[in-house]
């Protein structure tokens, strides 16, 4: 029967209208704030925010290091997301000492002391950088629906990977339903965290879809959304894994189905192939090694994977122009 379906929280329920213009009028007023230079021993990190740096004892030891963090990037190498965020901790702590925080943090009062709204990689580079005090925009008391304004807030960071972008979504989702009662729609994440229907509805059918899929982007299998969105209408538990499996070993996804690669030189329909696929590879030392080899003079930041690829492309278009 209809009345047993869940209703569906959408943009036009007056309490996500209500969540939406909490939210969106988050920005305070002059009359609001309160911004001060505040001892760093008093503030603490939010640990409930999902954007949480988590930093542990030996990363910030090593941080407040510069001779270590040097020598790190002189060896180069392929590095995980973890090293190349602390890099990035570093570069902010470096830009802090020479020109101090540009952008007051936000806080508000826990106890005698404060606790992080916003601004917490602001805080570890004051930390990281040997600075006693921040400023500080002092909240007049924790703001109304913290957690959604955290997560949305995080949302909007440019270097979130395709897993993370989807735990917060996710965390998002289910605290809008927990608060509402009823499942929220595609219109209404889109409201929220202020992006296309049609965008919103490719996060829910993918964190809503099988848990495989998930597991597939944490594991870094999978780093486009088209791809998982494509992924969730395969309805066989046994063929989704397998279509992934395939995926992984460099299948081409087609609609809802994983074509393999064909070894060889002919394409599946008997054509020949055009042009050779020069693959992939996380190996950055692999691809210097080649350029070296070959007396390829680069001044390249081999930390960075998007300039060593614009690097290489350009390797390969140099060598093809001199046969």
């Amino acid at each position: 029967m209809a009345g047993n379906k869940k209703k569906r929280f959408g943009a036009s329920s007056p309490l996500l209208k209500g969540i939406v213009d909490t939210v969106r009028g988050n920005e305070l007023s002059s009359d609001d704030m309160n911004i001060e230079a505040i001892n760093l021993s008093k503030i603490t990190p939010d640990p409930k925010n999902p954007r949480s740096l988590g930093l542990t004892e030996d990363e910030l030891s090593w941080l407040k290091d510069e001779a270590k963090v040097n020598l790190a990037r002189e060896e180069g190498g392929a590095i995980d997301n973890r090293v190349k965020t602390l890099f990035k901790l570093r570069d902010l702590a470096d830009s802090i000492k020479s020109n101090g925080v540009l952008q007051p943090i936000r806080v508000y009062r826990l106890g005698e002391a404060f606790r992080i709204e916003s601004g917490e990689r602001r805080y570890w580079g004051s930390v990281i950088s040997g600075q006693e005090k921040v400023p500080a925009i002092i909240l007049k008391s924790k703001p109304a629906r913290l957690r959604t304004f955290q997560l949305i807030e995080n949302l909007q960071r440019e270097d979130l990977s395709l897993s993370a972008k989807l735990r917060n979504i996710a965390s998002v989702v289910d605290e809008l339903e927990e608060e509402g009662g009823e499942v929220l729609t595609s219109t209404g994440l889109g409201e929220v965290i202020g992006t296309s229907r049609r965008q919103a509805s490719k996060y829910l059918a993918v964190i809503r879809g099988p848990s495989e899929i998930m597991l597939a982007i944490t594991a870094d299998i999978i780093s486009d959304i088209n791809i998982a969105v494509e992924l969730t209408k395969i309805k066989s538990s046994a063929d989704l894994k397998q279509a992934i499996k395939a995926y992984k070993n460099g299948g081409v996804v087609k609609g809802q189905v994983v074509a393999k690669k064909v070894k060889g030189s002919a394409s599946t329909k008997g054509r020949r192939a055009t042009r050779v696929s020069l693959g992939y590879t996380k190996n950055v030392e692999a691809i210097k090694h080649i350029m070296t080899k070959c007396d390829m003079d680069a001044d390249v930041d081999w930390t960075d994977f998007k300039a060593v690829s614009i690097a290489w492309a350009s390797f390969l278009s140099e060598v093809e122009g001199k046969l």
